[in-house]
């Protein structure tokens, strides 16, 4: 297996994309950002990097609630298909709701992060991300464990 570099961002709405682009390049932190829209989108992307030159995202931050294949839907994939099962998948959301927390450990994600509302809620999660992404291993999900969340504050 080749080694993972980036991490792919799947993410309906913009302004959190651009928030957290920003948030990322104030930190000078120099892991690419790999934007898509929706849970297809991810999933064609992985499958065309698959399929070229191997070369997968390190981590996988998906948001929940996505028109068309939802966050849920796409860690089912990630977890049902071989070649992408062992990627690190993140959840981001505003949801706070249990059953969604539950819903997305089960499926498979290693961290559930909630979306910042003030700047330094963005550079709180940049900083979560750089741990979580120097600290994953190549290739495995990890343990389910609810992670810290200081960013509701």
């Amino acid at each position: 297996m080749r080694e993972k570099t980036g991490i792919l961002i799947v993410e309906d709405s913009m302004d959190d994309v651009f928030f957290l682009q920003n948030a990322w390049s104030d930190t000078g932190f120099t892991i690419p950002l790999i934007h898509v829209g929706d849970g297809q989108a991810a999933i064609r992307w992985l499958t065309a990097r698959q399929t070229s030159d191997g070369l997968l995202p390190k981590l996988v931050l998906t948001d929940l609630k996505m028109p068309g294949m939802s966050g849920f839907e796409f860690l089912k994939f990630l977890g049902d298909n071989d070649a992408f099962h062992e990627l690190v998948a993140l959840v981001w959301s505003n949801s706070d709701q249990p059953e969604d927390i539950t819903r997305a450990y089960t499926l498979g994600a290693r961290s559930y992060l909630h979306k910042p509302m003030t700047q330094d809620g963005w550079r709180l999660l940049v900083e979560q991300l750089k741990e979580l992404y120097q600290d994953a291993p190549q290739g495995q999900i990890g343990c389910r464990k609810h992670s810290t969340d200081p960013l509701r504050s």
